[in-house]
């Protein structure tokens, strides 16, 4: 068994009808998995067959494959101007989201100093609030 053609390729290979391969399908004188047929099987069906060589049938076939191929890539896949647009957008958004925590983080050091100094002039309420204060920003920052 070697290549295979899907039977409408057959057909018009042969220049018969669609019924007459159709009928020899159905019999069982040429077995047609998935709609395709042996191109071996053909010529001991129809000696007159005449395709093209095998060297010239295989770059058709290659011609086929690689087609085939681009275009499941050009369909999943962006193009390289498209993924350089995307990590540049990308980019741009680290660096404001890197910009973002390092103002809150800078807005927390100022809350921790101004807690600090309550704590030292305040009365027992006063620092038993900012200790508490403290300890809960201090575990909020640790997780």
């Amino acid at each position: 068994m070697g290549q295979k053609v899907a039977v409408a390729t057959a057909v018009r290979l042969l220049g018969i009808k669609r019924a007459e391969l159709q009928h020899l399908i159905h019999d069982g004188e040429l077995p047609a998995p998935e709609g395709m047929v042996d191109i071996d099987l053909l010529r001991l069906l129809y000696p007159r067959l005449v395709l093209l060589d095998a060297a010239e049938f295989e770059r058709v076939q290659l011609i086929k494959t690689t087609a085939f191929s681009r275009r499941v890539r050009a369909t999943l896949a962006p193009d390289h101007d498209a993924l350089e647009i995307q990590l540049r957008k990308r980019n741009a958004e680290l660096s404001l989201e890197r910009a973002m925590a390092k103002k809150y983080r800078e807005i927390i050091d100022q809350l921790c100093r101004k807690l600090d100094g309550m704590q030292d002039v305040g009365d027992d309420a006063q620092r038993r609030v900012v200790h508490e204060i403290n300890r809960w920003l201090l575990e909020q920052l640790e997780k």
